[in-house]
């Protein structure tokens, strides 16, 4: 009885080793959390007026981007758990209106692409088990739409800082949100080569998404298979 027990012992010994493993060392189950990605929407919203011709308005050459509606996605990926690489990629269909004009005088049709690539620092929030996010890039902004076709849809390349929180909903999945400002400077040139003012601009992007984390799907496959072992 002893002998038949002891066998028993030595041949569940290796998956004694291996579930122990898995549950002791935690940091190889950090690198399955490495990859973020999802999709997020907001709010493209512009905060400084640019230079452009005279139109509606005498005497006033500014116009300004609407707010308006947001739509993107996100990815990251964290070299340590606090430090990361990530990029984003977002579309609003904005639109451009000369300064002290009505909406529907001047208004007309400018998307903007939005482009985005950062390091990110996490710093944790253990009683809600959740984090905060800084972080600092470059991005890329392009102005299209019949409002910036004669000055050939020009595009910016931006400095770019922001700040995001995410709460777990699930294992893989977060809740994410945040406030990126997209920094960089515009001036128009038509086709004659009619240059205007050079200006500043700040643009900013309030967003909310999910962040699906993939590699925790096989972290919860191998616990339960783990935890399943006679």
């Amino acid at each position: 009885m002893m002998g038949a027990t002891g066998h028993g012992q030595v041949r569940y010994l290796p998956l004694a080793i291996l579930a122990s493993g898995v549950l002791l060392r935690p940091q190889p189950l950090l690198a399955q959390d490495r990859v973020e990605v999802g999709p997020l929407v907001g709010f493209f919203a512009p905060t400084t007026t640019f230079a452009g011709p005279l139109r509606m308005v005498p005497g006033s050459n500014n116009y300004t981007l609407n707010i308006a509606i947001a739509v993107g996605a996100e990815a990251n990926f964290w070299l340590t758990p606090r430090v990361g690489l990530g990029a984003l990629i977002g579309w609003s269909p904005s639109a451009v209106r000369q300064e002290s004009a009505t909406l529907a005088d001047t208004s007309l049709s400018a998307p903007v692409q939005l482009f985005g690539m950062f390091l990110a620092l996490k710093f944790n929030l253990s009683h809600l088990n959740g984090d905060v996010r800084a972080r600092a890039g470059a991005g890329y902004l392009r102005h299209m739409g019949a409002a910036f076709a004669p000055y050939g849809h020009p595009g910016s390349v931006t400095g770019l800082v922001g700040i995001e929180a995410t709460l777990p909903l699930r294992r893989a999945l977060r809740l994410t949100g945040g406030l990126d400002a997209y920094l960089y400077s515009l001036q128009l040139t038509d086709t004659f080569g009619t240059r205007y003012e050079h200006r500043f601009q700040a643009d900013l992007l309030a967003r909310v998404g999910l962040m699906w984390v993939p590699g925790a799907h096989r972290v919860g496959a191998l616990m339960t298979s783990v935890a399943r072992m006679p």
